[in-house]
């Protein structure tokens, strides 16, 4: 019983934050145009687009719970790709106000990639 409350909570609070982060990602993309380091393939509104969708529907199939240690499984995948491939090589580059919203971008996807690899990992244990 206790897992099945945990795997609950543990499913809220992961689902939140995703979906919020896919909505600012697909709303608010101006930022992504300072934050092109050339690792990534094509336009970097393309990728905020991209990565807001893919977050949003990550959260979506995690609150369904429709394929849900897949969803969490891939989205730490692209979050971590996020992580390594945009904001870490801007830690040491352009202005302060730049080098502080990378560090705080990293920090953020590194904990929800956690959080998606911790969830993916107890929705496998469940009954």
């Amino acid at each position: 019983m206790e897992q099945v409350s945990r795997l609950t909570y543990t499913r809220w609070i992961l689902v939140f934050p995703l979906g919020l982060s896919g909505v600012m990602y697909l709303f608010h993309f101006t930022g992504w145009n300072q934050l092109s380091t050339g690792v990534l393939p094509g336009h970097p509104g393309w990728w905020a687009r991209a990565g807001g969708a893919m977050r949003i529907a990550a959260a979506i199939f995690i609150a369904a719970r429709r394929f849900d240690r897949h969803a969490a499984a891939g989205i730490a995948l692209v979050l971590s790709v996020f992580a390594a491939a945009v904001y870490a090589p801007c830690l040491g580059q352009g202005d302060t106000g730049m080098q502080i919203s990378s560090g705080i971008n990293l920090i953020k996807d590194i904990v929800l990639a956690a959080a998606s690899l911790a969830y993916a990992g107890l929705a496998s244990t469940r009954i």
